[in-house]
């Protein structure tokens, strides 16, 4: 059996147009940021704590992010969402948000806190990470630095 092969043209490196660097749609921002926060277990108004906020109300929350919610599974330990940036995971006193790009995760914690606050929550610990930046001009207010 003969198979024709196709025709090729290398390419050159000096061929490949290059982007300036104020160009901010060429870079994809890959390391991960993570908030986590943790409420003391079983304070609160309800036995569902976190898992209370309603999808709406998550929405705001994660426009503040500037990402959103694509789909979500649930079951009987936690509700798991999909986001336009990565994944939301939501226990009843505990919740974990992993996102890349752009997103400004630190802009939602205030709203956030305010809500839990509503529903008589005691928050316990909070952590936020991050590996440095490839491009750290491109990421926003508080984002854009360690100050």
């Amino acid at each position: 059996m003969m198979f024709e092969s196709a025709s090729h043209t290398d390419i050159k490196v000096s061929d490949v147009p290059v982007l300036e660097d104020d160009d901010t749609t060429a870079h994809f921002e890959g390391p991960e940021k993570t908030l986590e926060v943790d409420f003391v277990p079983n304070v609160g108004d309800n036995s569902l704590g976190l898992r209370a906020i309603s999808r709406l109300q998550w929405d705001k929350l994660l426009s503040l992010a500037q990402c959103c919610i694509l789909s979500t599974v649930s079951n009987k330990f936690l509700d798991s969402y999909v986001l336009s940036e990565s994944s939301l995971f939501v226990f009843s006193h505990k919740l974990v948000i992993k996102t890349c790009g752009t997103t400004t995760l630190l802009r939602m914690l205030p709203s956030l806190l305010k809500l839990t606050k509503e529903l008589k929550m005691e928050l316990e610990w909070l952590a936020y990470m991050r590996k440095n930046f490839s491009f750290p001009r491109h990421q926003l207010y508080p984002h854009s630095g360690f100050h």
